[in-house]
């Protein structure tokens, strides 16, 4: 600027609609001479091979289909592209898809949105299907004719909302003023889209606590996993309470749900506690393997690692009893060897215990061994048998 000033603009999105906005060369029709066509595009994020051919095989040619393999791209192409449906698949999505789909409709509440997912994302978007955040929720896996239907009706829906009506191609006057529009646009949506995806408005904006808050936010993330790796590194796994490794990769989940240092920590913190019992139960030591099994289950209870090792720590009890009461049922103890293997199987029913108690139980019962005289008793009879035989003789005549 002259005179060594310097002038800040800060690119605000609004929500007001094209027709209202004032400039130096509106259309004649009152909308910028950029937007004369209303947006023709469809994109779908999605990693779904299927539904990506289904949406090819039922896109109107006047709608192409624009497809993305993840969030992070999503940006990009809502500036570049002008979408007029958005379909987000839940499965391509590392953000909560509710709070996507929010941060969607709030930047941009011109676009028409589908979610496909499940019935868990339904339910997390119940609020955002009843205020029409989210036209429609398209359940997995999908139909090529349910799709057919919500593509027609999302466009439909959008025609309804933006009135864009068909209209020629603007002239060479009308694209040069509708240049200093696109400007403007692409300036305003590229701001949303840095906000959709950080979660946060753009360096210079005007929301400067917002930032504060979120760079606090990540500091304290960083921190927490700092702190997780060198417990990790020590051995800390769950001990001292507040300072153990589980516990802090936990803590940085709750910042960041996905965060996958935390979800690759957690499974470290796993894999070592499963390998010390492992360790545990080929030195025959059952209650300790167990013990380590169970914090492993306490931390995630459906780890398939968790659950196969529970098993086999359930088979060695098992043999280890059966050997005692086949042990006892040898020594005539077969009433003893029963109720043994019965109480187990109360507790615990195992089909192996099952079939060795069916076993024992047909089994005749073997006879109580004499019992043995003890050596000492032997040696005072042998003695006073000698004494006896003495006496006899020396009363003989």
């Amino acid at each position: 600027m002259p005179g060594g000033r310097t002038l800040n603009v800060t690119a605000v999105p609004t929500r007001t609609p094209a027709a209202q906005l004032t400039g130096a060369s509106p259309s004649p029709a009152g909308k910028p001479a950029s937007f004369t066509h209303r947006p023709t595009v469809l994109v779908a994020v999605t990693q779904d091979a299927k539904l990506r051919e289904v949406l090819r095989k039922v896109v109107h040619p006047a709608h192409p289909l624009i497809a993305i393999g993840s969030e992070t791209d999503l940006a990009a192409a809502l500036v570049s592209q002008h979408p007029g449906v958005v379909v987000l698949d839940s499965a391509a999505l590392t953000t909560p898809v509710a709070e996507l789909a929010a941060r969607i409709y709030k930047q941009f509440p011109d676009l028409v949105l589908v979610v496909a997912g499940g019935g868990t994302d339904q339910q997390a978007l119940a609020g955002l299907i009843a205020t029409g955040a989210v036209y429609r929720f398209l359940h997995k896996p999908v139909s090529e004719q349910r799709v057919k239907l919500f593509a027609e009706a999302a466009w439909r829906r959008h025609q309804e909302e933006s009135g864009w009506a068909d209209t020629p191609p603007p002239g060479p006057a009308a694209r040069a003023s509708g240049f200093r529009w696109l400007a403007l646009v692409v300036v305003v949506a590229g701001a949303a889209a840095w906000a959709l995806l950080h979660g946060a408005r753009p360096p210079g904006s005007a929301d400067v606590p917002d930032t504060s808050r979120s760079a606090a936010s990540n500091a304290a993330l960083e921190a927490l996993l700092a702190r997780a790796s060198r417990a990790l590194d020590a051995g800390a796994l769950v001990a001292p309470p507040g300072e153990n490794a589980a516990e802090l990769f936990r803590a940085a989940l709750r910042h960041s749900a996905r965060d996958p240092r935390a979800v690759n920590g957690l499974e470290l913190v796993i894999e070592r506690l499963l390998s010390g019992a492992e360790a545990q139960l080929r030195a025959g030591d059952l209650d300790g393997a167990q013990r380590l099994c169970d914090l492993a289950r306490h931390i995630n209870p459906d780890h398939p690692r968790v659950a196969f090792l529970a098993t086999q720590i359930s088979a060695q009890r098992d043999r280890a009893l059966i050997a005692k009461a086949q042990r006892a049922a040898e020594r005539g103890e077969l009433d003893a060897a029963l109720a043994m293997l019965d109480r187990a199987n109360g507790a615990r029913p195992s089909t192996l215990v099952k079939e060795a108690r069916a076993e024992l139980a047909h089994r005749p019962a073997e006879p109580a061994a004499a019992p043995q005289p003890d050596p000492a008793t032997m040696a005072q009879s042998a003695e006073r048998a000698v004494v006896d035989g003495a006496s006899a003789r020396e009363e003989q005549p």
